[in-house]
């Protein structure tokens, strides 16, 4: 998760998220969300604190098991 100053005024964010696939990748400059290589970029989150830590919360427990 990110935020530079303008996303903080905004209460915006960019949450990325990574794997260890790297399957040559795209990308589509009109949506909010960027596929990379290895994972994917959504930006302009709103409440992004939050969202990030449901993520967080499903991946580390998809991890436990």
């Amino acid at each position: 998760m990110s935020q530079g100053i303008i996303e903080r005024i905004f209460g915006l964010g960019t949450i990325k998220i990574f794997t260890n696939a790297s399957s040559g990748g795209s990308s589509n400059r009109n949506h909010s969300a960027m596929i990379n290589k290895n994972g994917v970029t959504v930006h302009c989150v709103t409440n992004v604190k939050e969202h990030y830590n449901v993520i967080k919360k499903i991946i580390d427990e998809c991890i436990e098991e």
